[in-house]
């Protein structure tokens, strides 16, 4: 089965899922962009298990890639199955639309948005790529939901787990009594320590977090923020002109250094005012963190069990956030509680699973190519692990069956 995957930025997470994919198929990727420059660990060269290629092209200032030499290679080269990372960048929309003309089929493959408000124009044009696929992998129930407001067939959206953690094995091992208090002395930090990483952008809502985090009754907590952006100044002057005590910021860390402190924090928050996804919720589970999460992080749908391994709040809503906060502050037993449940979780967001949904997925979408041809468009009817083929021998997979979606 030849597998050609059209990405967007290669990173450590997308190598590993790239190689293990390509033990089950013969897998090619094209990449649209290495990554940012700026930002550690971006732009990760590709392993040995899969054919790979970095498309020429350009961006423009918000990032969209226009890779045109996308063109050329479609018409050089055919496959068994092609698979599109998304539809939002300018060289994705060449290829739909080549495969459209062509009448050939495609698997979209989605990993987190939401549903917002757009121009009626947008909505069409947005309908238009996402509607011309014949299958749909969505990373979860906010994707799902755009997919199908986007004119997905529910009965053909197949949701996956999205693995986006960076460690694993050893590199989860919690830190010993003396280590962890020789960085909590170094750093200043005292009572339960709340984790926040990510960009320091409007969209991120760390104002909000600091507004809650300045209202908390519960003494000698403490806030670590990890993060870089043109917001940073404006949370500075926060803490100062408010005089919040125990906030610590800093800023983006390699990896080895960042693994530290995870290990130190207590609680992980994200207060996004909009996430498409969140993978630093990949990685507070991994980590087995109680989280405190906005429903706006495309993640926290999945990955946050409201009052059981965290907690749910609205966006831009500061005094609920500092009640929660507060609540997981004043009981270690709570806190204990809902860390095991984090990194129960965490077991069923492995790059094994992702795989294993994938090749399913892929198995079953050839299948369906060889059927009668009135009988492609047909629902999936997946019922369960019973319904996909299993891989050849010596391939096996475990049992871990692709949830069909259900309508919104």
């Amino acid at each position: 089965m030849k597998v050609l995957f059209l990405a967007g930025v290669s990173s450590p997470q997308r190598i590993a899922f790239f190689n293990r994919l390509g033990t089950f198929c013969e897998l090619t990727v094209w990449f649209q962009s290495r990554g940012e420059p700026k930002r550690e660990e971006r732009g990760e060269e590709p392993g040995a298990l899969f054919r790979c290629r970095f498309l020429s092209g350009s961006a423009d200032g918000r990032g969209n890639r226009l890779n045109l030499s996308v063109l050329r290679a479609l018409e050089q080269e055919p496959f068994d199955v092609y698979v599109l990372g998304s539809c939002s960048s300018p060289t994705e929309m060449l290829a739909i639309q080549w495969l459209k003309l062509r009448r050939k089929r495609f698997i979209l493959n989605a990993e987190g948005t939401f549903v917002s408000d757009v121009s009626r124009v947008r909505r069409k044009l947005k309908r238009y790529w996402v509607s011309g696929a014949d299958l749909w992998l969505s990373s979860g129930r906010s994707c799902t939901r755009y997919l199908q407001e986007n004119g997905a067939d529910p009965e053909r959206i197949l949701e996956y787990p999205l693995a986006l953690n960076r460690f694993g094995g050893q590199e989860l091992a919690p830190l010993t009594e003396e280590e962890r208090g020789a960085l909590r002395r170094r750093e200043g930090l005292q009572g339960t320590v709340f984790l926040s990483i990510g960009p320091f952008l409007p969209r991120n809502g760390v104002d909000v977090l600091l507004d809650a985090f300045g209202r908390l009754s519960a003494a000698g907590a403490s806030l670590l923020l990890i993060g870089d952006g043109p917001e940073r100044e404006k949370y500075e002057r926060t803490v100062r002109d408010r005089g919040i005590r125990h906030v610590v910021i800093k800023t983006y860390l390699p990896k080895r250094e960042l693994l530290r402190y995870w290990k130190v924090a207590d609680v992980f928050a994200l207060p996004a005012r909009e996430e498409t996804w969140g993978s630093a919720l990949n990685e507070a589970i991994g980590f087995g963190l109680p989280i405190v999460s906005t429903t706006k992080a495309g993640a926290a749908l999945d990955l946050v069990r409201d009052g059981t391994n965290g907690f749910l709040v609205p966006p831009d809503n500061a005094a609920m956030l500092a009640e929660r906060l507060g609540k997981l502050a004043g009981d270690p037993e709570l806190r204990g509680r809902f860390g095991a449940e984090s990194r129960k979780l965490s077991e069923q967001y492995s790059i094994e699973r992702m795989v294993e949904e994938h090749v399913r997925a892929l198995e079953q979408f050839v299948r369906d190519a060889e059927r009668k041809p009135e009988s492609i468009s047909a629902p999936l009817g997946l019922d369960g692990p019973s319904a996909i083929p299993k891989a050849e021998p010596g391939q096996e997979l475990e049992q871990a069956g692709m949830r069909r979606t259900e309508g919104v």
